[in-house]
């Protein structure tokens, strides 16, 4: 897919695998958060905003792979009870 988008008003276009609709919100999320850091760092360059942007949207995704990996734990573990309480009845 190739999706047009818009980033520190700059458009640009982009090939992904992603469908439009979620290459469209990746590309909101990027200007939203460097819209908010544009304005809480002013004066900052935009590549060091860019920078930024990545640092959060990385921190976001490692929380989401270790609360995904804990709940994987825990559904393993519901899966062996269940189990278990199969072979009693």
């Amino acid at each position: 897919m190739v999706a047009k988008i818009v980033v520190f008003g700059e458009k640009h276009l982009i090939k992904g695998d992603l469908p439009d609709e979620q290459l469209r919100r990746v590309s909101e999320m990027i200007e939203r958060k460097a819209g908010k850091f544009s304005e809480k760092y002013k004066g900052i360059s935009k590549d060091k905003i860019l920078l930024l942007v990545a640092f959060e949207i990385g921190e976001e995704l490692v929380i989401l792979q270790d609360e995904c990996e804990k709940n994987s734990k825990k559904m393993r573990q519901i899966v062996k009870k269940v189990e278990k309480a199969e072979e009693i009845c």
